[in-house]
């Protein structure tokens, strides 16, 4: 069991550092701007006026602890130590920065904005050490887990729901500006989570003159290549297709190695946000 709950004092810092920046937003621009963004503060926020008799913390805590019990049991063991830790250091960062008062003078619109991008920091550091802030973003790896769905996705999910359950219990204007967060924060996540990672463009190409178009790339950009065995959907005649992956800066020189061969040539051109393997996350960079 030891081997599931190690973290590395890499993933320790993250994780710190991480729920220090939720501490700083939830303390200085959520809550004494009554932003309705997600999060556990957020969520408890919109819940506020239907559990009048409840204060905001003692609902932000009970979200905590089933959050915590529901991604221990989706997400296994190994998550159980990293959230564990941030459930017990997020409430004392909140409590700590209580003894340290200082009022951010701003626009609600402002303070919406400055609570998601500092949101989508904590979370996104917090992500890349595969933890969890032991709060709504809970919801997002589970996704992820079980639908392969991009943690910010998941996120403007769920912060999408809690707008929405805000609607109903404090009305459009906190609405209009918790939209605000809610984007910021799912933009700023994916940005962080893919900080660092080796961004590509993957090229499909069909042409006639496929062999030497495969030969110039290898002794040109020292690409790799690969030949897929297709067929036309209306001719049915049977051609390879070439698909190579290569850097953002190669596309260009590609792209005019292809239209010199054949100007008739069919390209298929997507962005690969992350590519791992020989060339780029490893061995030999171009």
């Amino acid at each position: 069991m030891a081997k599931y709950l190690k973290i590395s004092s890499k993933d320790i810092v993250m994780i710190v550092l991480g729920n220090l920046l939720l501490a700083f937003s939830v303390s200085y621009f959520i809550l004494p701007y009554d932003i309705l963004t997600g999060g556990i503060f957020g969520v408890s926020i919109a819940l506020k006026p239907l559990l009048p008799h409840v204060e905001t913390t003692y609902i932000a805590y009970g979200l905590i602890v089933s959050t915590f019990l529901l991604g221990a049991y989706y997400l296994g063991r190994g998550f159980i130590a990293k959230t564990l830790l941030s459930s017990i250091i997020y409430p004392l960062f909140i409590e700590m920065f209580k003894y340290i008062p200082y009022h951010i003078e701003t626009e609600p619109i402002l303070a919406s904005l400055y609570a998601g991008l500092l949101t989508g920091v904590g979370v996104g550091i917090v992500f890349r050490s595969k933890g969890s802030t032991g709060g709504m973003d809970v919801f997002p790896l589970i996704f992820k887990e079980k639908f392969n769905l991009a943690p910010s996705t998941g996120i403007m999910i769920i912060d999408g729901i809690t707008v929405l359950l805000g609607l109903t219990t404090l009305g459009t204007e906190h609405v209009l500006i918790g939209l605000i967060s809610v984007f910021a924060s799912s933009y700023t996540v994916g940005k962080i989570v893919m900080l660092g990672s080796d961004s590509a463009k993957c090229v499909y190409i069909i042409s006639s003159e496929i062999d030497e178009i495969n030969t110039v790339i290898h002794d040109k950009l020292s690409r790799g290549t690969t030949l897929i065995k297709t067929q036309g959907g209306f001719s049915h005649e049977e051609r390879d297709m070439l698909m190579c992956v290569l850097t953002v800066e190669q596309y260009p020189i590609l792209k005019s190695i292809v239209e010199t061969i054949d100007n008739n040539a069919f390209l298929i051109v997507t962005d690969s946000h992350e590519v791992l393997g020989e060339g780029f996350s490893y061995g030999h960079r171009v």
